[in-house]
């Protein structure tokens, strides 16, 4: 028969009131509170009680002496260090004269729990941070089970754990060593290969390294066994519309929203997924859906008003890219939409208005391209379909004229300088940019006809020229006649 200080009872009674006492002495000493704990069982105070002695012994007992740290355990004092936990979570139960066995029959995973505890709080001490840590040493001392002290505490230690190994391929990925990563989940991927969070992780690697068919069969073992993770419907659901498999996509992306309906880059997603297969009704309702929950999703509002604008709705997609324009100012395809659709509904006036805001934002960016980028010939061009654009004809001349410098032979450059010139009745130079359109493309009449033009142009001055000088000799006579007269 359990004595009395043996019973599950009195011993939860004395781990709650140690704790008690623990939690509001750790506030007196240090001004702070301490009120997050990590529960791993339904006997929340055995757990509760389980971490506060791990964190009396880490932050306490070791004080500055760095009894438990990272140094420590690279060292494979394991088995010490578990120890002297256990011990101290025994030695305050003994002081109410509870016995050993009895804690360990009424604390389920008594060890065990020791050691995740002691996980992590070593994680989170001031010595252990990212620029001392030893990942891959920190990364056994984290996989390693409280078995596992036992068994290799007098050797180095072997971790064949999928853990581990799941761990190491996320961190690779996250570094950019996708192949390095594969490996990784690979190899967790065989020792446990029906973990649905591993089948996760290796298809998003999978798809991350181009190979979208084998994330979908990976992602959909995965969801076969975790069928209402969300995480897992979504991102089949992103693979299928890299696959073109737009239907399935629609169906996981719909799973998703059941288990989060509030997430709106999935609504967004699926909203995607019915216009690629021309669903448009069902689209809007997702990115209402979207705006509904996130009102500055600004991507949201340009793909709604654009199946307004398809729909003839001008003066929606109007209110869609207007609302666009106040999240993003210089978002110069939504001016663009606002003045073709004020066209579409005869208001010129705002469509002029809008139509110059565009042209206006584009020149800036190609400024800002040209600044960024001086030795391209890119941002010149643009620059001068946007000067032309804006009948801005000199500054287009100047655009145009800085990217052939740079190299830049395409015809177009030629062709809008040349037309360019035209307009400002700099016919002769224009004629010179056609020739050289020419000698590059002889077979193009249309460029004939073009200069052709020009040629016209100056003969039609040549010819006022002459009428100018005929009546200026006129003019001339007559005042020489007049003046022999005198």
């Amino acid at each position: 028969m359990e004595k009395a200080n043996n019973t599950k009872e009195y011993i939860q009674q004395c781990c709650q009131k140690w704790s008690n006492d623990y939690l509001e002495a750790w506030k007196a000493t240090t001004q702070q509170e301490l009120n997050e704990f990590p529960i791993y069982s339904n006997n929340e105070w055995a757990d509760k009680f389980i971490f506060l002695s791990t964190h009396c012994q880490v932050y306490v007992n070791a004080g500055n002496n760095g009894l438990f740290t990272n140094e420590e355990a690279a060292d494979r004092q394991l088995l010490q260090v578990f120890t002297r936990l256990v011990q101290h979570t025994f030695q305050i139960l003994e002081h109410d004269g509870i016995e050993d066995i009895y804690a360990v029959k009424y604390m389920p995973n008594f060890f065990a729990r020791h050691y995740d505890y002691l996980q992590t709080l070593l994680a989170i001490q001031l010595k252990w941070d990212e620029t001392q840590c030893d990942k891959e040493e920190a990364r056994k001392w984290f996989y390693t089970q409280p078995q596992n002290f036992i068994d290799n505490h007098d050797g180095p230690l072997v971790i064949d754990d999928a853990n581990h190994l799941w761990d190491l391929g996320l961190e690779q990925a996250e570094e950019g060593d996708i192949g390095g990563a594969l490996v990784s989940l690979k190899k967790a991927h065989l020792i446990e290969p029906d973990n649905p969070f591993i089948l996760n992780s290796l298809a998003h690697t999978e798809s991350e390294n181009g190979n979208p068919e084998e994330a979908e069969i990976l992602y959909t073992k995965s969801k076969e066994l975790r069928p209402d993770d969300f995480i897992i419907s979504s991102n089949r659901g992103r693979n299928r519309l890299s696959l073109g498999n737009f239907h399935g996509a629609i169906e996981d992306f719909g799973d998703a929203i059941k288990i989060r309906p509030e997430e709106a880059i999935v609504h967004y997603l699926k909203g995607m997924a019915h216009s690629r297969v021309c669903q448009r009704e069902d689209a809007l309702e997702e990115y209402s859906k979207v705006i509904e929950i996130d009102d500055e999703f600004a991507e949201a509002y340009f793909v709604r008003g654009v199946l307004h604008e398809q729909k003839a709705n001008h003066e929606l997609a109007i209110q869609d890219f207007m609302t666009l324009l106040e999240i993003e100012p210089e978002n110069s395809d939504a001016a663009f939409r606002v003045a073709n659709n004020a066209m579409q509904l005869g208001s010129q006036q705002i469509a002029k208005a809008y139509l110059k805001k565009a042209f206006d934002l584009v020149k800036v960016d190609a400024m800002k391209y040209i600044e960024l980028n001086p030795e391209e010939a890119r941002g010149f061009k643009l620059l001068g379909d946007i000067c032309y654009s804006m009948e801005e004809y000199e500054n287009a001349v100047t655009a145009f004229s800085g990217a052939l410098k740079l190299g830049d032979r395409q015809l177009k450059t030629y062709r809008w300088r040349a037309y360019a010139l035209q307009s400002l009745g700099r016919h002769q130079e224009a004629i010179k940019d056609f020739d050289q359109i020419l000698k590059i493309a002889p077979d193009e009449a249309e460029y004939l006809d073009d200069r052709a033009r020009s040629k016209m142009a100056i003969s039609d001055l040549i010819d006022k020229c002459s009428e100018y000088q005929d009546q200026l000799d006129v003019l001339i006579d007559e005042e020489l006649e007049k003046r022999k007269g005198i």
